[in-house]
């Protein structure tokens, strides 16, 4: 049965994902594709499918503990969880609540207005240590945190710094519209030659990936191709871009430099947003579960963060949604604002920065706020009276800032 003449019977498919009879082809057997569930061999994943041929799954959702609280002011904090021969399991880190522990999460503690030294606005904040946090603004701002005060240094750019990332004090990068910049723990400098090839768009948000290393999301409007992802590495003595992902469409990114976010499980797997999310793994691009939208009223993805390429937080207008692997998910903050940033140390421990109207009065007709989240749900931050838009959040375990409009800088002890 479905054999023919030269194939003898036609009953040895190639693999489990394929019909059990085959017809003989010009002397070959041919099987069509069967389809339903299957077992891929990897205890590490569930719900195997066939589909055109492979047996694959989905990556086993091993969710962490909560955190709880290992005394009265320290709070024990699960990592993303992680698959090993079909086990989950889980690293803890544990981190000093100021204002004491309870119920498996920090107290609120009372946020304090910092002296920025500055009146632009700011939009970006990342730090190596409590005594190393850069934040970026308007005019190429550049302001440095050393533990006790804020003060202004020289960045060789004019135009605004949109985003700072880095993997130790010497080794940061930051870009405007149009420059990556590296800092070498002594001064700032462009790398711009390594985005000199023509076709290279302005750039939007920066993520460091390894010493020297980073993968930039570039945006242009205004070219047919809206948006390049590309990877800027010091190699050989020079900064250089390394395998560029080439033009990923007009969905890259947003109308406006500030409304394009990026965050990278890897250098070679990387998600970014302007309206809804995208992500490039392995060479291809995808939507990866449709629409990042869901329970929003999102114009644009302002903030992207994760753990791991199954835990990825999208921040939008009117909240969070979350990628589980499979599925975006509404998070509710609790909050209508616009979520301009994300930062954390772990599934269970990040926070939020969110910008949102708050009618007529002195100065500003919109208010920031800050919203932490616990693994449980989120709670609404302390923070000084009449705090001005909040643009960016970096948690740097011990010590949480938050920057914005006007010079704006809080912070969390």
């Amino acid at each position: 049965m479905g054999g023919g003449s030269g194939c003898g019977a036609c009953n040895a498919p190639p693999g489990i994902c394929f019909g059990a009879n085959g017809v003989c082809v010009n002397g070959a057997c041919q099987y069509p594709f069967s389809s339903g569930a299957c077992n891929d061999g990897d205890p590490c994943t569930d719900a195997d499918t066939c589909n055109a041929g492979v047996c694959q799954g989905a990556p086993k959702n091993c969710t962490p503990p909560a955190n709880v609280c290992s005394n009265a002011s320290t709070l024990r904090v699960y990592g993303a969880g992680t698959c090993s021969a079909g086990t989950c399991g889980s690293t803890s880190t544990y981190v000093t609540c100021s204002a004491g522990c309870a119920s498996g999460h920090c107290n609120a503690s009372q946020w304090v207005a910092m002296t920025s030294g500055s009146n632009t606005d700011l939009f970006s904040v990342w730090g190596s240590s409590p005594t190393a946090v850069w934040a970026g603004g308007n005019n190429g701002t550049l302001l440095f945190y050393n533990g006790s005060s804020w003060s202004a240094r020289a960045s060789g750019v004019t135009d605004t710094v949109w985003s700072i990332s880095g993997t130790a004090a010497n080794d940061v990068f930051a870009t405007t519209g149009y420059d990556v910049l590296h800092y070498d723990g002594v001064s700032w400098t462009k790398v711009a030659p390594a985005l000199a090839a023509p076709g290279y768009s302005p750039v939007g948000t920066v993520q460091a990936v390894g010493p020297k290393e980073a993968v930039a999301q570039t945006v242009n409007p205004s070219s047919a191709c809206r948006g390049l992802l590309v990877r800027v590495k010091y190699s050989g003595g020079a900064w250089v871009v390394t395998n560029p992902l080439g033009c990923v469409g007009s969905e890259a990114a947003s109308q406006n430099d500030d409304s394009s976010s990026l965050w990278a499980a890897g250098a070679n797997d990387v998600y970014f947003g302007s309206t809804g999310v995208h992500r490039w793994s392995s060479g291809q691009l995808t939507a990866p579960g449709g629409s990042a939208d869901a329970g929003t009223s999102a114009t644009y993805t302002h903030a992207l963060w994760g753990t791991a390429a199954n835990n990825v937080y999208a921040g939008q207008f009117g909240g969070v949604t979350k990628w589980n692997g499979s599925t975006w998910a509404f998070v509710n903050n609790g909050h209508t604002g616009d979520v301009t940033g994300i930062s954390g140390i772990s599934p269970n421990r990040f926070f939020t920065s969110v910008t949102y109207y708050v009618g007529s009065r002195s100065g500003s007709e919109y208010g920031g706020a800050i919203l932490s989240f616990d693994g449980q749900g989120f709670t609404q931050e302390a923070l000084p009276a009449n705090t001005r838009e909040l643009y960016s959040v970096w948690d740097g375990a011990t010590m949480v800032v938050a920057v914005g409009a006007g010079g704006t800088i809080v912070g969390s002890p």
